[in-house]
């Protein structure tokens, strides 16, 4: 029989990789919003800052969200908010639009990237935790691959 926290990490294993797929799609994207937008490419610097500076908000407000309530629970109302500002950024034809949506994607994916490591901690609690976390962020890594290559190929 197959044990639960085995069914929980597959289960995060799988969000990962749409995860990681989805955070990587957005690099070859840039040629299309930038006709879209009307705007050079290079301008396109100042989304990835905006998500970078998304991250960091994200790593800093992670420690007062996971008092709130418990994790699982907040991974699924973080997952929702990052994979609809992702959908809402394909359909933002501005730069700021984007520039702001992008921000709060990038500090959704940080709070569950960070989130989901304290969850495997709890999952796996008298196993080797080091292994499940490198092994989740291989999914991450494989999500990463994959999303490039789907966006390019359609």
């Amino acid at each position: 029989m197959v044990e639960l926290k085995n069914i929980y990490f597959a289960s995060y294993a799988l969000i990962f990789t749409f995860y990681g797929s989805a955070v990587t799609a957005v690099g070859p994207i840039i040629i299309y919003f930038s006709k879209i937008t009307h705007q050079d490419e290079t301008y396109f610097s100042f989304v990835f800052l905006a998500r970078a500076i998304g991250y960091l908000l994200g790593g800093s407000l992670i420690k007062y969200l996971t008092h709130l309530m418990p994790y699982h629970r907040l991974f699924a109302i973080l997952i929702t908010i990052c994979g609809v500002s992702l959908i809402v950024s394909s359909f933002n034809f501005g730069f700021l639009n984007l520039s702001i949506t992008l921000l709060i994607a990038g500090g959704t994916c940080c709070m569950m990237n960070i989130l989901t490591n304290l969850c495997i901690f709890e999952i796996f609690i008298n196993d080797r935790q080091d292994y499940w976390i490198q092994l989740i962020n291989l999914f991450f890594g494989i999500g990463g691959l994959i999303g490039p290559a789907f966006v390019i190929y359609y």
